[in-house]
């Protein structure tokens, strides 16, 4: 019974989480289990409330990049922008609450699309990674956290898909991951 509800809940945030909404998401979660008694039950909100939390990381991580590579030259993150019907657009910085783009203005996070995060991952984390591969590694599971909450509860199978595969370059990055790994998605554990 208290399984369903955590996998219900989990569905439900789905779209805080597609909309980058991750300390909203965390914070329904964590009040509306709060009822939670049994011991699978307990354990099932403790990971889901350790999940948010790395998305929250994910996002301060995002922005540090986002910023600083935004301002280390005038052209900015050149052509960082690539999705939501505007064309290529450089990217010159990031707050907590917006993503700066040129010509364009002040992007909300709640408006700036998953194909677009996952073209931040793919920038900060293939392209140009943390050089510390325990950094390296932890980012790419919060990646892969990224990608299982936005499946929409597993449905969507391409987003589980990348998921596991930023747990396999997680787990290259850094072994000791894998029990986090097996906590936070035991669906996905191998």
């Amino acid at each position: 019974q208290e399984i369903d509800q955590v996998k219900t809940l989990r569905m439900e945030l789905g779209m805080d989480v597609r909309q980058n909404r991750f300390a909203q998401a965390k914070e329904t979660f964590e009040t509306r289990l709060q009822a939670i008694s049994t011991p699978e039950g307990i354990k099932a909100r403790a990971a889901g409330i350790a999940r948010y939390e790395m998305l929250i990381k994910l996002k301060r991580y995002l922005v540090e990049r986002l910023g600083k590579e935004g301002t280390a030259s005038p052209d900015g993150y050149r052509y960082g922008w690539l999705i939501g019907g505007i064309g290529a657009r450089d990217i010159t910085g990031a707050t907590f609450d917006a993503v700066e783009v040129r010509n364009v203005g002040s992007v909300e996070w709640e408006k700036v699309p998953v194909l677009q995060i996952l073209r931040f991952f793919t920038h900060y984390l293939k392209e140009q990674p943390p050089e510390d591969a325990q950094t390296r590694g932890e980012m790419r599971l919060a990646a892969a956290v990224y990608c299982y909450e936005a499946s929409n509860g597993g449905e969507n199978k391409d987003a589980l898909r990348m998921a596991a595969a930023y747990n396999e370059e997680a787990l290259n990055d850094d072994v000791r991951l894998s029990d986090k790994i097996k906590e936070l998605m035991p669906d996905l554990a191998r």
